[in-house]
């Protein structure tokens, strides 16, 4: 299945959500639509910031809102103020928040932020000439000689046509597809990346390309440095509206300390690991992507990635479909930012929103991590030949120069909540491995389409592997059922599904995967949509 992802919510979501508190307050969110539809801009992101600094921060709705306006009145992008508070969130991790400072220190990097991309706009194209002005009558040709000839911060405007080489950049630069055109870059079968980000190319974007190639990844965002001495790293990287193919590896990879990377509304395939890979890259945001035929896995966060937001993703035909943690070498963890030195694959990440659709092994997989949320995920035709349709485990790290040697690090303190689980084998729907400790399960809706659905849990003092009410008497999972969640062929529910108005109220976002207002908390990705 392949369809097109757009996220098209207004504020009204959380204006409906909100009304009954305060109208006055609703009617500004309206006032606050209508004035970004206005000016054709689309409010979704803006909506998104809006919740998760209500839900996950705690501001006062009101306040919240003063906040959004005053950052879309200063051209902040709301997906950059978002990714900005998950890393101020994570500095007050273990402490009482003082919302009053946090919202001063919030402002201050609000007055202070500047688009990386300022500068004057040149253009490229295959019939172009090298020795021309760049302009939009007399083009460069090559991309290698745009970016040596363009100053930092300047926009190159590709036209349509092959490129047939590399982008190595060094500097920050925006690679833009001219409007209603579709440029390729093609990387020269020797090439090790397609397009290659150092370290100073920080808040560099790609927007409306196909990349193509790569003996290693399409899209690499590097950084130099080391876990003990500390990371120069390519970050605040914008990848938007990009069809991303054919590579060795990974479709795009983000090392250790490219934090702050946005991809969103993306095509990612035929790679032969990894769609998406943050190791070690911390607040970043995966959203609104169709990712599909990889051999291994869909999307991935590992190496002591903290607050990622993967969300409203449409993952299928691959090994895994998302993982949140993976097992990682020692060299790659920033040690400053772990609690203790644990060495968590990842710390208080979240999927949510994502349809994942028929994978060898599991849909959503947590592994040697803290705090991770599953919730409102829709995970259908999985475990075909291994693991189970949720699968929680320890991650190993027995790298020779970790100086803390341990038994594999445990999964904790996971919450998994309001998915649908669906196998299309006889594997369990849910699979615990005995390194995971505190799991919180609710308002799920299980089910099998090969035999009966199974549970396994290997953390209990006598493993289980039986019902959901053996599972329930040994875990809780109160609200979840074992039933056929009866979706439609676009994955919404039925009339008929038990997934209406099933779930749990959850803080922090309030759409589902296709943009539809949750008029109440349904199980699954998708929502009952609203009745116009």
């Amino acid at each position: 299945m392949r369809r097109r992802l757009v996220v098209a919510v207004g504020l009204a979501v959380l204006a409906s959500s909100v009304a009954a508190e305060d109208k006055g307050l609703a009617r500004a969110l309206d006032d606050l639509e209508k004035e970004l539809r206005g000016k054709k801009e689309e409010p979704a992101p803006a909506l998104e910031l809006l919740a998760h600094l209500t839900g996950r921060v705690g501001l006062p709705a009101k306040d919240a809102l003063a906040l959004v306006r005053e950052l879309l009145a200063r051209k902040t992008p709301p997906m950059v103020a978002l990714a900005a508070s998950l890393e101020r969130e994570h500095e007050a991790t273990g402490k009482t928040l003082d919302l009053k400072k946090w919202t001063a220190a919030y402002r201050k990097w609000a007055s202070g932020w500047t688009s990386p991309i300022s500068g004057e706009t040149f253009y490229v194209s295959p019939d172009g000439q090298d020795g021309a002005k760049g302009s939009l009558e007399a083009p460069w040709k090559t991309l290698q000689h745009a970016i040596q000839a363009a100053p930092a911060g300047s926009i190159l405007v590709l036209r349509e046509g092959t490129y047939p080489e590399v982008i190595y950049c060094e500097k920050p630069l925006a690679f833009r597809a001219y409007p209603k055109e579709k440029p390729h870059l093609v990387a020269p079968g020797t090439a090790g990346d397609a397009v290659f980000f150092h370290a100073k190319a920080a808040g560099s974007q790609l927007v409306g390309l196909e990349i193509e190639g790569g003996k290693e990844d399409a899209v690499m965002i590097n950084s130099a440095g080391s876990n003990r001495g500390g990371w120069t790293s390519c970050t605040d990287v914008l990848i938007e509206r990009c069809k991303i193919h054919g590579c060795g590896t990974n479709a795009i990879k983000l090392c250790p300390g490219c934090d702050r990377c946005i991809v969103t509304r993306c095509e990612l395939h035929d790679a032969k690991s990894v769609g998406f890979c943050a190791n070690n890259a911390s607040f970043v945001i995966l959203q609104d992507c169709h990712i599909h035929d990889v051999d291994a896995v869909g999307a991935w966060v590992k190496g002591g990635v903290l607050r990622a937001i993967i969300e409203r993703n449409l993952v299928e035909n691959v090994g895994q479909g998302i993982d949140l943690g993976q097992g990682t070498g020692f060299p790659f963890f920033t040690l400053a930012r772990e609690p203790g030195n644990a060495l968590y694959e990842s710390l208080d990440c979240v999927a949510r929103n994502n349809v994942v659709v028929h994978t060898k092994t599991a849909g959503i997989v947590s592994m040697g991590s803290l705090r991770p949320r599953i919730e409102n995920n829709t995970i259908l035709e999985a475990a075909l030949e291994g693991q189970g349709g949720i699968f929680l485990c320890g991650a190993g790290h027995d790298d020779a120069e970790d100086p803390y040697p341990r038994e594999l690090q445990k999964t904790k303190d996971a919450s998994v909540v309001n998915n649908v689980v669906q196998v299309g084998s006889t594997k369990p729907v849910v699979f615990m491995t005995k390194d995971t400790e505190t799991p919180r399960f609710g308002n799920n809706c299980y089910f099998a389409t090969k035999g009966a659905a199974a549970f396994w849990d290997e953390a209990l003092e006598k493993p289980l592997y039986g019902t959901l009410d053996q599972w329930r008497g040994a875990l809780g999972d109160p609200g979840s059922v074992l039933e056929d969640p009866a979706l439609g062929a676009d994955h919404a529910p039925g009339a008929s599904s038990p997934c209406l108005h099933a779930g749990q109220p959850l803080a922090g976002f309030v759409d589902d995967f296709a943009a539809h207002r949750r008029k109440a908390w349904d199980v699954g990705a998708l929502a009952e949509p609203a009745k116009k």
